[in-house]
């Protein structure tokens, strides 16, 4: 008598090897570690980032009018001026997909309540060494 496998096994299995060769062949995002920057360091970070990017813009999230962020048209200075010590900082290195490069993502979600702010800056990682901070390589 031979072993059979049911649908429900074989869909578990087929799972199981999608995402160890997804993990194996894909390489995933790199998140920086940046509980150590003060109010300072990061505000200069968004400023350096800004004039090397190939892209920036802003989102807002606001619940009373969308459960989605919604594009806003806004200058770097205004969103600049909400990084504060409530805002959650990142700078993450994105994975390649079809369609990008691998670079670097710059940028914060204000911690305010609604609305809610969302600052995203691409670097291209060929200009990622000029964003080190003085004192940093």
């Amino acid at each position: 008598m031979g072993f059979a496998l049911t649908a429900s096994d074989r869909f578990r299995e087929q799972r199981r090897i999608a995402i160890r060769s997804y993990d194996i062949r894909m390489p995933s995002d790199y998140f920086y570690p940046t509980e150590h920057l003060t109010l300072d360091e990061k505000q200069e970070l968004c400023r350096r980032a800004h004039e090397l990017c190939e892209r920036w813009w802003v989102d807002v999230l606001d619940s009373r009018i969308s459960t989605s962020r919604q594009r806003v048209d806004m200058d770097f200075a205004s969103i600049l001026a909400m990084l504060d010590s409530p805002c959650h900082f990142v700078i993450i290195e994105r994975r390649p997909t079809s369609s990008s490069e691998r670079c670097l993502e710059v940028g914060f979600r204000t911690m305010r309540g609604d609305p809610e702010y969302f600052l995203w800056i691409v670097v291209n990682l060929r200009n990622a060494q000029e964003l080190a901070l003085p004192g940093q390589a």
